[in-house]
């Protein structure tokens, strides 16, 4: 590693790994790997950057000439999956007392596998984050309209925050029906409440939804509330953690954090919670970033970890936002990049299933302890790749971790045993197991859309993408297959290249129906008074906040978004806006036939209904900042032959029945224009690139890697 004047830093700790990129601002780029520390994320943090800097630079240089650190974590993730958060109170209008043990109608069912989903006899409720004895029903109502039809029973809030503070809890959420269309009555209780904790002398959190998601959807945006207080200021004290060690190397400003929706805030941000998952999240940014640099639009991205393989689609450019995604199997207001992960990653454990005798991979995995190989008591995924010569013993995490090789073989031979198979078939084949679940996956995102594999590069990224690359290309007919040196940490990477964002969104009421009718055209008319409104009261909040984190006026965009769905649907989409207000009824039809361009970038053309008429629920804004983004270096020095440095000698790998010498390369060594004919493997401290015969890789003049055939 050189020195470089300054530098930015992202992180991803994900549930096995904590990627650390550190791009200078002369344009070099290195990449460190950890173990996630999942008592003290800090500890991660540091070992990350550490092995990114080894041994050439101090971390303490690197860190004081950071112009900033963006850490995306599984903090928030863990807090929720553990129960590890705050005790919390919650207070609803009366009558919902028992919502949180309803759910919505899904519920049951949400998050499962396939297999999981068939017997409504295996399906149970999901215990709720707060218990019954802490929720509190008040007598108060707001109608659909927003006015007030029973006033809030200011005394009842006192008793119940009384109550509530007395028996410890930490914080207070507060959720009243419609709200979001108007907030006073939780803005006045959440003021009670702060009162009466006062007068207890106690200093709690006190949060309202409407505070947290100002949308329709009660269930939803309750699910919001308590992600907020139940694990988001848990998640923000974490933080401060990992920003007070970075600032004790050096470091001298806020750490930020990326949101579900790809922008990137400071730990201060008040709606934490929406930081929940950002990981995979990076990952689509950066190839989005990276489609731009190469001439691509059209991408298929693939994230291939420890623990989970995650896919997203980006069609004509655009990436395409959830509204309502999975928030530990529960439905939650906030607006996220689209992914869907399944339980298939390098360190998916192997078993037989009792019944029907068949071999099994997941959902369980070793996560960091990576297989039998290393600190696992079951064979894995990773124990295959190692006894087929396609990881390396010695070379794990740049030779920090030895991996034991008989050990691997010992326990993925019990398996074969059990099936009458030879142990190397065996391994080969439980490889192809996962990698059919992996295309399937795929197959199910893109067919499914009703997209062409052959109008789609596929991006392959993550520690396990480029050693798993070759299976979840083969049949699928991409227009391109491509993954990066920097494949180990390209989430990382992907997270330096969103922009500062506050995002703000309210529920509406509106449409625009079929029909010239009189009164088509008076809801037309409300439905654009509703918009723009909107827009007005989100903007000043957006400017209002900038201005108190110091950014100027001038150097802010705001992009504006309304969702939009077929009237009768369940779900609407995320339609950019580009002008700052609608003028007449011809925008509100320019909106609507925008909404079909991106309606058929989520679905197939055909799925269009324009008859139905168009329902508009809510509108939001986002205040962005840009950021100075990642500068990937074309190399002078282009050329078809491989770098005599890189060769590192032979090793046997088994492929298809057969072992061949393949050749062992050095990725760090090889240089641009470079073409490598398999059988191959091409090691990096972080990762490992298999080259399968009949296929070859081109580095490109940035160093991209381009998979195809020979």
């Amino acid at each position: 590693m050189e020195a470089a004047e300054n530098y930015f830093i992202a992180l991803d700790a994900g549930g096995t790994m904590t990627d650390a990129v550190i791009l200078g601002t002369d344009g070099s780029i290195f990449v460190g790997k950890a173990l996630t520390d999942y008592k003290d994320e800090s500890n991660s943090f540091i070992a990350s950057i550490k092995d990114a800097c080894n041994p050439d630079i101090p971390v303490d240089y690197v860190l004081s000439r950071a112009l900033n650190i963006v850490y995306a974590g599984t903090i928030m993730l863990n807090a929720l999956l553990t129960r590890s958060g705050q005790k919390v109170g919650l207070i609803l209008t009366r009558g919902l007392e028992d919502y949180l043990l309803m759910e919505r109608g899904e519920g049951p069912w949400l998050g499962l596998p396939y297999q999981g989903r068939l017997h409504s006899a295996t399906h149970f409720h999901n215990e709720p984050y707060i218990p019954k004895h802490l929720i509190r029903g008040i007598h108060e109502r707001i109608d659909m309209f927003g006015n007030e039809v029973i006033p809030l029973y200011e005394q009842e809030v006192e008793e119940q925050a009384r109550d509530l503070i007395s028996k410890g809890v930490e914080a207070i959420a507060i959720m009243f029906v419609f709200s979001y269309l108007n907030p006073s009555h939780e803005a006045k209780a959440k003021d009670i409440c702060i009162r009466e904790a006062k007068k207890l002398g106690r200093d709690i959190a006190v949060i309202t939804s409407s505070e947290v998601a100002r949308t329709n959807k009660e269930y939803s945006r309750l699910m919001s509330l308590i992600a907020q207080a139940y694990a988001g200021e848990f998640t923000r004290l974490q933080f401060v953690k990992v920003e007070e060690r970075a600032k004790s190397f050096g470091y001298r400003f806020d750490l930020l954090t990326l949101l579900a929706h790809g922008g990137i805030t400071d730990i201060r941000y008040p709606r934490i919670y929406e930081s929940y998952v950002s990981g995979p999240i990076g990952g689509i940014l950066g190839a989005k970033h990276i489609a731009e640099l190469v001439g691509i639009q059209d991408i298929c991205c693939t994230d291939v970890g420890g623990t989970s393989f995650d896919a997203g689609i980006i069609t004509k450019g655009i990436i395409p936002v959830a509204r309502e995604p999975l928030l530990i199997h529960n439905r939650a207001n906030l607006p996220t990049v689209l992914t869907q992960s399944i339980g298939a990653g390098t360190g998916s454990e192997l078993w037989i299933d009792p019944v029907t005798g068949k071999l099994e991979i997941g959902p369980k995995s070793a996560g960091n302890k990576v297989g039998a190989c290393y600190m696992y008591d079951k064979p894995t995924i990773s124990d295959c790749q190692l006894i087929l010569g396609y990881l390396p013993e010695d070379n794990f995490l740049g030779g920090t971790i030895k991996l034991n090789r008989d050990a691997a073989y010992k326990a993925v031979e019990v398996l074969a045993t059990q099936l009458g198979e030879n142990v190397y078939r065996f391994a080969f084949g439980a490889i192809e197991f996962l990698h059919e679940r992996m295309r399937q996956h795929i197959k199910a995102m893109l067919i499914g859309r009703g997209y062409d594999p052959s109008e789609y590069t596929l991006m392959v990224y993550g520690g396990g993408g480029p050693l798993h690359l070759w299976g979840l290309a083969e049949g699928m007919d991409f227009k391109h297959v491509m993954t990066f040196t920097f494949a180990a940490v390209f989430s990382a990477f992907g997270i330096l290249t969103g922009d500062y964002s506050y995002r703000y969104h309210k529920g509406i009421i509106g449409a625009n129906p079929k029909g010239d009718d009189l009164m088509s055209q008076m809801i037309r008319a409300s439905t654009i008074e509703a918009i723009n409104s909107a827009f007005d009261e989100l903007e000043k909040q957006a400017l209002l906040d900038i201005s108190r984190r110091g950014i100027p006026y001038e150097s802010v965009e705001l992009d504006r978004y309304v969702y939009v769905r077929y009237t009768g649907q369940l779900s609407d989409l995320e339609v950019p806006y580009y002008k700052s207000r609608l003028n007449d009824e011809a925008d509100l039809f320019e909106l609507c036939v925008q909404f079909e361009d991106v309606y058929s970038t989520v679905y197939p053309s055909a799925a269009k209904y324009s008859d139905a008429g168009y329902q508009i629920m809510e509108v939001a804004v986002v205040a962005r900042e840009q950021t100075t983004k990642p500068v990937l270096v074309e190399y002078d020095d282009y050329r078809s032959d491989v770098n005599p440095g890189a060769r590192k000698g032979k090793r046997a790998t088994f492929y298809r029945d057969t072992w061949y010498e393949s050749d062992i390369y050095d990725m760090d060594s090889i240089n641009a224009g470079a073409i490598i004919l398999g059988p191959a493997v091409i090691e990096h401290s972080a990762t490992t690139l298999v080259v399968p015969p009949g296929y070859r890789v081109h580095f490109d003049k940035r160093r991209f890697i381009w998979y195809e055939k020979a």
